[in-house]
């Protein structure tokens, strides 16, 4: 595996030790952010077996320029095309390890049922969603697994009338196991 995918931004080092079931990542455009879920989630698929993941945003079709682009570009860089198949045409990602991760867009919520075992999800651009889009998120992640069950949300600065302040980062509201 090539050595610049084990090397991590010290800024970052807490998000990858964080081991609470919602993370929070957020910062200007160019920060970092997304290539740092995206280190994490690879690591992640690549050393705990049968990880599934979903990476979403609120529009199917944003994802293929986004999410899908980045981690495929990651995976190339980094020379772990051995240990991942790319499947282009349903912008997923299958490991030698039968981990996996998997793109869906929030445009139609009803598909998300078919999606289980999830151990991850991460919502790229959370601010485009609506509280009801991340409440059904929140079911999805279930199954039978004894794995991790993390959700990771990741924005750029939100409004102060947003559902995500209310959510997370006002005092009277703070959810426990958040980072």
């Amino acid at each position: 595996m090539a050595e610049s995918f084990a090397v991590i931004n010290d800024y970052f080092l807490p998000f990858f030790q964080a081991e609470e079931k919602i993370q929070i990542l957020y910062g200007g455009a160019g920060s970092g952010k997304s290539f740092a879920i995206m280190q994490k989630i690879i690591k992640l698929c690549l050393e705990e077996e049968g990880t599934r993941v979903l990476a979403t945003r609120k529009f199917l079709s944003s994802i293929r320029e986004s999410i899908f682009k980045t981690f495929k570009t990651f995976i190339i860089d980094h020379g772990l095309e051995g240990y991942v198949k790319i499947n282009n045409t349903d912008m997923s990602f299958h490991f030698q390890n039968g981990s996996e991760i998997v793109t869906s867009g929030l445009d139609d919520v009803a598909k998300l049922k078919s999606i289980a075992e999830l151990s991850i999800i991460w919502i790229e651009e959370a601010t485009e969603i609506e509280k009801s889009d991340f409440d059904q998120l929140v079911l999805r992640l279930r199954g039978t697994q004894k794995r991790r069950k993390n959700i990771i949300i990741s924005f750029n600065p939100v409004s102060p009338i947003h559902w995500l302040r209310d959510t997370f980062f006002d005092e009277e509201n703070k959810r426990p196991n958040v980072f």
